[in-house]
Parts: C-alpha cells; sequence; structure tokens
C-alpha cells in the first residue's frame, strides 16, 4: 500500500485515467489528496453495494460503523463452510474430510455466487469489482466485467 500511495503522489496532476489493484484498497490511500480519482478493481465488494445492503445495515446496527472490505466475504466464507458442515451431518469431520465437499459446493453468498474449478482449484465464479476514489473515500461502481472487450469487426 505504500506503493500505491507513492505512485498517487507521483501521479498528482495527471489527467488521464489511473487504475490501481487491490493492495490500494485501503482507506489510507483513499484518505491522501493525490488519489482522488483513482479507481481501484479489487475482490472486495463495496459495503455500499445493492447487493450486501442489509448485510451493511445489520453490520452498523449491531457495531455503530459500517463495515470494512471484505467483511461480506468474511460472512460468506464463514456461511458456506457452516452450510458444509452441516450438509455432512454425525460426528466433527476431520479437515481431509471437509476438501471434498467444499470443492464441489455451489453457494449463494451475499457478495457473490460461489462454486470451484475442479482442476484449477480456485473460484471459478468471476468476482471483481471496481471503485473510485472520491472525497477522501472509496465509492463503489459496481463489479468489473469478467470478459476483456472484443475487437470490432470480428
Amino acid at each position: 500500500m505504500p506503493g500505491a500511495i507513492r505512485a498517487a503522489r507521483g501521479l498528482a496532476g495527471f489527467e488521464g485515467p489511473k487504475y490501481a489493484a487491490e493492495p490500494a484498497l485501503d482507506p489510507r490511500f483513499a484518505a491522501e489528496e493525490s488519489a482522488a480519482g483513482w479507481t481501484v478493481v479489487a475482490t472486495a465488494i463495496g459495503p455500499d453495494a445493492a447487493r450486501v445492503r442489509s448485510f451493511a445495515q445489520a453490520f452498523r446496527r449491531r457495531y455503530c460503523r459500517a463495515p470494512a472490505f471484505w467483511a461480506a466475504e468474511g460472512y460468506d466464507a464463514a456461511n458456506l463452510l457452516i452450510h458444509r458442515l452441516t450438509a455432512i451431518r454425525g460426528q466433527r469431520p476431520a479437515r481431509e474430510a471437509l476438501i471434498a465437499p467444499l470443492r464441489a459446493a455451489t453457494y449463494r453468498g451475499i457478495s457473490r455466487d460461489f462454486s470451484f474449478d475442479q482442476k484449477m482449484l480456485q473460484l471459478s465464479t468471476p468476482a471483481s469489482f471496481v471503485h473510485q476514489v472520491r472525497d477522501g473515500a472509496f465509492h463503489y461502481l459496481g463489479p468489473a466485467p469478467d470478459r476483456a472487450p472484443q475487437p470490432k469487426g470480428r
């Protein structure tokens, strides 16, 4: 994240588009005056996104503050695990016994839908989101496109 701040300071005054990756999704970056207008693409959904609105409202009521980035994803990860544990039934499973059920899992979370690519052993559902820095804070713009645009005429 310090590198993102150095980049923002170094590009102060540049009028073209300015993009950063996930490490810049930090309130310290957004608070930097030279970060205004930067666009950050990250795997965290914005806490002000419609899809997680009810979660964010409940979080605010309980903790008297807005949820941080990745709070909704953490909630989803915990609930996915709980969902798979309750589906197994019986005695407490060993860690190894959870691997196959988790790999086979599909889960509709509040931040995204989850399914896993069996070959790559990673999420197979697109999950990047776009945020822009305005007024010293991140503003959620929406999901990032999951495919590169195709050239016209093809």
